[in-house]
């Protein structure tokens, strides 16, 4: 490491340094020249004349330590600038023009993607923290990079899209609290993507994975209540079909200010609900109910007995859940059986929903030509489907919770022992 002055420097300056945009030149022996290539200042730095004056170093990323005799940074002018705005720094130079695909992109330069999803994981950031904590990057790859992987919010901040997230390795984050955060900010954005959901979603705070998984599930198609005038209903109605009907009584609504229609012979009545094209019996939860396998209901039910004993246990100091190779094989036994009831329930939940979005559509461009019997045939249809379905959430909501907290034991174990803590 050469060292050829000391001194402070202005905090633009610092900022574009660490951006890695600058080249430095010395005309002569009292003047040193910062050129910044994005914003295209230039800082003139005057030198002090004699001997200089002892100096001690250490580099921050090389660790290398020692001392030098060199001038002292006595004035520093910044000469020109071509940006409108003198007073704010630019982080980020323009991201050069490029034919080359995201993938295209991220196989070319991915060690510096696996590295930017890695810190923009957690949540958000602005182009100034990238740049700081991306000093040593390539400008050109990074930019490349974040316009292939990043989005910008309504904050003007960078997120990961799920170009992203594909690179992420959720299991590589120090603590079990920066991987909720992760998965969290992850869910609403990957939700499409089912391998990506699957890698991201045992992770996840119980509400959001709820609210992502099984969007429009728990509380139907909605909130609203259909209104309750001089029709001769008995009171008793479901929130999937409620919702479902009104969508049906706005699409009546909108034809109603529509020129009528002359003759009855013109309009094509639905009768039943076969005459749409949707696969009503993919969402069907009645058509064969769930019942979880005996493999799975007694593993847990070891689970949910050994955490009541560890509960109620006198000891101060409480025993560990895994504490040898035996115990191991058994846990991951039980979060293999788990994980496959918990796919399966999660499965035909997401068909139940897709399938009653699908019956929203339907009603919404339709509902003028439902008669009474097809209104009468989906209220039943999703009163039926109300008792399975509320079975299966709570379900949903223990395998998740038991899966979380077999990963966690086994990861604690396994971590235990790699340090030597345990044989």
């Amino acid at each position: 490491m050469n060292i050829i002055a000391t001194g402070s420097l202005p905090s633009e300056l610092v900022d574009a340094i660490r951006c890695g945009a600058v080249r430095l030149t010395r005309p002569n022996s009292n003047v040193i020249i910062f050129h910044d290539e994005c914003s295209h200042f230039e800082w003139c730095c005057k030198l002090s004349v004699g001997d200089g004056e002892q100096v001690s170093y250490y580099h921050q990323r090389s660790g290398e330590r020692g001392s030098a005799r060199v001038p002292r940074i006595m004035l520093v002018n910044r000469l020109a600038s071509t940006a409108k705005n003198d007073l704010h720094p630019v982080f980020s130079c323009k991201v050069p023009v490029t034919d080359l695909a995201a993938e295209d992109i991220v196989s070319r330069h991915r060690d510096v993607a696996m590295k930017v999803a890695h810190f923009l994981a957690p949540g958000p950031r602005d182009d100034r923290e990238i740049f700081k904590n991306f000093t040593s990057t390539n400008t050109d790859a990074l930019n490349l990079v974040l316009s292939a992987i990043t989005t910008k919010n309504h904050r003007g901040q960078r997120e990961l899209q799920i170009a992203g997230y594909e690179l992420v390795d959720i299991e590589s984050f120090g603590t079990r609290a920066i991987m909720q955060q992760v998965a969290n900010s992850a869910l609403p954005k990957i939700k499409e993507n089912k391998a990506l959901l699957d890698r991201f979603v045992l992770y996840a705070d119980r509400d959001v994975m709820l609210a992502v998984c099984t969007r429009g599930i728990m509380a139907g198609l909605g909130n609203t209540k259909r209104p309750r005038g001089n029709d001769n209903d008995d009171g008793v109605g479901d929130d999937d079909y409620d919702d479902v009907m009104n969508s049906g009584e706005e699409a009546k609504r909108q034809k109603s200010l529509e020129p009528k229609i002359n003759s009855v012979e013109n309009v094509r009545l639905f009768t039943t609900i076969h005459q749409s094209d949707i696969r009503w019996s993919e969402g069907d939860l009645t058509r064969e109910l769930w019942e979880m396998s005996p493999e799975a209901e007694e593993a847990l039910a070891q689970l949910q007995s050994a955490a009541k004993k560890l509960h109620f246990s006198d000891s101060c100091l409480k025993p560990m859940p895994i504490s040898n190779q035996a115990q191991l094989e058994v846990a991951r036994t039980q979060y293999a059986l788990l994980r496959t009831e918990y796919q399966v329930v999660h499965d035909r939940l997401r068909r139940l929903e897709e399938v009653s979005d699908k019956a929203r559509d339907w009603c919404q461009e339709q509902g003028i030509r439902f008669t009474e019997n097809l209104r009468m045939e989906l209220k039943s249809w999703f009163e039926k489907q109300e008792e399975p379905k509320q079975r299966m959430l709570a379900a949903l909501d223990t395998l998740h919770r038991e899966l979380y907290g077999l990963k966690r034991n086994i990861e604690d174990y396994v971590n235990l022992r790699e340090w030597g803590v345990l044989s």
